[in-house]
């Protein structure tokens, strides 16, 4: 049996649909997981019925995060939210994290795994942190645009096999404090955090989106290679 691997997936602004990027299905898939798409509800014990079926759980890349959730109000530079999708995707995160199951969070997913488990986000990076470099690439996702440097002894510093890695980047919030069950592990060199993971390796998230960097291989595509093994152990509990 093939690990099955929760994926968030939540409605298309403005629309009558859910979505999930075909990249992120594909990198489930080609890492060996078998995609189980959870939909965005408001009851709790469907949620956990999702949670106690899937081995993992991965959170994709998407929209801002309701500044509210974190303590915050909204500035200025704050993009589009959906506070229900906040919501369910959070204690889906902590479901998964009491359930000691792994969890995966990409771009958005990273914010999404941070604010859940008490830590804060940059609402807007370019008017929040100053001499910050470009974090939204006008190129193409397979293009890597800027370089991270990973923490020795880190579990992604296993994967990359070394202390950089390039990446792409495709967001304008971050995480500002992470939570205290949370390490960074990797930096942009204007110290926005770029990757972070538990001391027990079971959650882990980059801010950039490997799964658009899969045909590169090395650390993009090790992030998934990894998580859907992880997953393969934790189904064997």
């Amino acid at each position: 049996m093939k690990p099955r691997i929760g994926m968030l997936i939540r409605r298309k602004s403005a629309d009558n649909h859910f979505v999930i990027g075909l990249n992120d299905v594909n990198a489930i898939k080609n890492a060996g997981g078998l995609p189980v798409l959870v939909p965005v509800t408001d009851d709790r014990d469907d949620l956990q019925a999702y949670i106690d079926s899937i081995d993992a759980l991965y959170v994709p890349g998407g929209p801002d995060i309701n500044t509210l959730l974190f303590g915050e109000e909204p500035i200025a530079g704050m993009g589009f939210s959906r506070r229900s999708d906040d919501l369910f995707e959070m204690e889906a995160v902590r479901m998964a994290y009491a359930a000691k199951k792994p969890v995966l969070g990409i771009c958005r997913g990273i914010q999404v795994i941070n604010v859940a488990l008490g830590g804060t986000i940059y609402q807007d990076i370019p008017s929040q942190v100053p001499n910050a470099l470009r974090h939204r690439q006008p190129d193409p996702g397979c293009e890597m645009t800027h370089t991270v440097k990973i923490e020795k002894g880190s579990i992604l510093y296993q994967l990359a096999a070394g202390e950089t890695a390039e990446v792409n980047t495709f967001h304008h919030e971050s995480i500002k404090d992470a939570a205290k069950c949370l390490k960074v592990t990797a930096t942009a060199p204007d110290g926005i955090i770029e990757a972070v993971e538990s001391e027990d390796g079971l959650v882990f998230g980059t801010q950039w989106h490997p799964e658009l960097l899969q045909a590169a291989g090395g650390v993009h595509k090790a992030v998934f290679s990894r998580f859907v093994e992880a997953a393969a152990r934790a189904g064997k509990r």
